[in-house]
């Protein structure tokens, strides 16, 4: 197996953003995405002078943040809750832990690939006797899904965007914290995984193809993803179990066939985070992109469901143009310019066009929604 390393990115305030990625060659496929002990187990029993009953609570390992090397299991197969468990559990064996992993078969099968991610997050972190992350489906599953969505159209694959940009910045935590319902309600944000492709084993792709990749075969990136998994996080202390809350966004499509955003977020003790009572999923409108002069462009009527709501979703925070592609050949070269707001609804830039065209616009909201619209059309 080839590998092409994605090493963690850490932000100015020790937040971690992971993404990993590795290429099988038999499908050229691309998965773009802390010491060893022995299990603990807190087993007990408890009885009543009336039954015999035992009640026996659930086993747990100690949490490691990182293991020696990359854990290779031979019958790896994702492509059923049975075969998850079984391989999981077998790699969780190869790093000294002999708790099987605690989902339940039927209902990993019966489930969305959204929430089949969840199980598997949750059995990895209470497993370890480490508190559950709940799923944020209104706000930070659309923020996540939306990137997801990004990298199917735009042909790349990066933590940084190259059109949700708000305030000129290409992060994930300036994606997160640029909503008012972020805001003062968070301890710790944001770290985040990335995955793309499939690898070459039944179920390749799926959520636990994602997961296992990042627990257990992620020695290429420092073990950044099992890190925030398992909720490290260096810029507050030595901890495992940080972060509350997680959104998981998946998309298909594009040159890997298989993309999922995870992003994580921990409450405020003081003001903890709520998510918005509805999900935003109406993207930005706007006239289509005209050039003004030999190096200025403008797009006009930019406006969003959300602007100047109440409902702690942001309104339109990103602007951008580009010429043919928003991504150059290589797929990591990002070619958009940011635009800046001159009067309301109103954006320009500086960029040179020779050919009109080939001129687009790109507006983005708050939950990451977005409208592309090329130059020369009657709408957008």
């Amino acid at each position: 197996m080839v590998k092409h390393v994605h090493r963690p990115k850490q932000s100015g305030n020790g937040r971690r953003i992971a993404g990993k990625s590795h290429l099988p060659v038999t499908l050229v496929l691309v998965l773009l995405v802390m010491f060893l002990s022995a299990c603990g187990s807190t087993g007990a029993s408890t009885s009543q002078a009336t039954s015999t009953v035992q009640v026996k609570k659930h086993n747990t390992c100690t949490p490691q943040g990182t293991l020696p090397a990359d854990v290779t299991v031979p019958n790896t197969a994702f492509d059923t809750g049975a075969n998850v468990i079984a391989t999981f559990s077998s790699a969780r064996q190869q790093e000294g832990c002999n708790v099987s992993l605690n989902i339940d078969p039927a209902a990993y099968d019966a489930a969305t690939p959204q929430a089949q991610t969840l199980m598997l997050l949750n059995a990895e972190r209470q497993d370890r006797g480490l508190g559950a992350l709940q799923l944020d489906s209104i706000l930070l599953s659309q923020i996540s899904t939306n990137h997801s969505k990004e990298f199917a159209q735009y042909n790349y694959f990066a933590h940084p965007s190259p059109i949700n940009q708000p305030g000129g910045k290409n992060d994930s935590i300036s994606r997160v914290m640029v909503n008012p319902a972020v805001q003062g309600h968070n301890t710790n944000c944001c770290g985040e995984d990335i995955y793309a492709g499939a690898s070459n084993v039944p179920g390749g792709g799926t959520p636990a193809d994602a997961v296992y990749t990042f627990m257990y075969q992620d020695s290429s990136s420092n073990w950044g993803h099992r890190q925030n998994i398992l909720g490290y996080n260096a810029g507050v202390d030595t901890l495992p179990g940080h972060y509350t809350w997680v959104g998981i966004g998946i998309a298909t499509g594009g040159s890997f066939g298989d993309y999922y955003t995870l992003d994580f977020l921990e409450d405020s003790a003081a003001t903890p985070y709520t998510p918005p009572a509805t999900a935003d999923t109406q993207a930005p409108t706007m006239n289509p992109p005209t050039v003004v002069d030999a190096n200025t462009v403008q797009v006009t009527g930019v406006q969003d469901d959300s602007d100047g709501s109440t409902s702690g979703i942001a309104g339109v925070t990103s602007v951008v143009f580009y010429l043919t592609s928003a991504v150059g050949t290589d797929g990591s070269t990002f070619q958009t310019v940011v635009a800046t707001q001159t009067t309301t609804g109103t954006w320009t830039a500086s960029l040179a066009v020779t050919d009109p065209t080939m001129l687009h616009v790109v507006a983005v909201d708050g939950s990451g929604n977005y409208t592309d619209c090329v130059a020369g059309g009657a709408t957008c």
